[in-house]
């Protein structure tokens, strides 16, 4: 059971790997790549501790997981996070905030099938709120993929 939850996680943070991010509106093409850089850092911190809190499941760290989790709460409350605003996308923030509060008390309960469980619920709404952006923003205002080795 742990071998196969912990294998859907991984499948599904190789599909966060591949998503685009979004971009607030911008005037100029400078501000736009000051835009993209800015979004670009905070989505990466935000994947550092997704990554940590696999590290803790993986070797079963309670502290490792919980402090990721609430790290990724105070970000998802940060102006950084708000880059679109609107009703669909606060109830996607409210989704990942509720996963993530329940990782931390999974963490807390010292119960490693109930925390993997949430950190699924969480990356599930990572990926689903990344599917809505890219359906609802025009393609110029998406931050492009990745280049491989970048």
């Amino acid at each position: 059971m742990k071998t196969r939850i912990i294998g859907i996680v991984l499948v599904c943070l190789a599909c966060i790997g591949g998503t685009r991010l979004i971009l607030p509106a911008a005037d100029s093409e400078g501000e736009k790549e000051r835009l993209r850089s800015k979004v670009d850092v905070f989505m990466r911190a935000k994947l550092f501790s997704s990554q940590s809190v696999l590290e803790g499941l993986t070797t079963e760290n309670f502290d490792l997981i919980q402090q990721g989790a609430e790290k990724m709460i105070v970000m998802s409350k940060a102006a950084e996070w708000r880059a679109q605003e609107g009703e669909r996308y606060a109830q996607d923030t409210a989704q990942f905030i509720a996963a993530a509060k329940d990782l931390v008390r999974q963490a807390r309960k010292r119960n490693i099938d109930g925390a993997t469980l949430s950190y699924l619920q969480l990356t599930m709404n990572c990926v689903d709120c990344h599917k809505h952006i890219r359906e609802e923003r025009p393609s110029g205002t998406l931050i492009p993929q990745r280049k491989a080795g970048r």
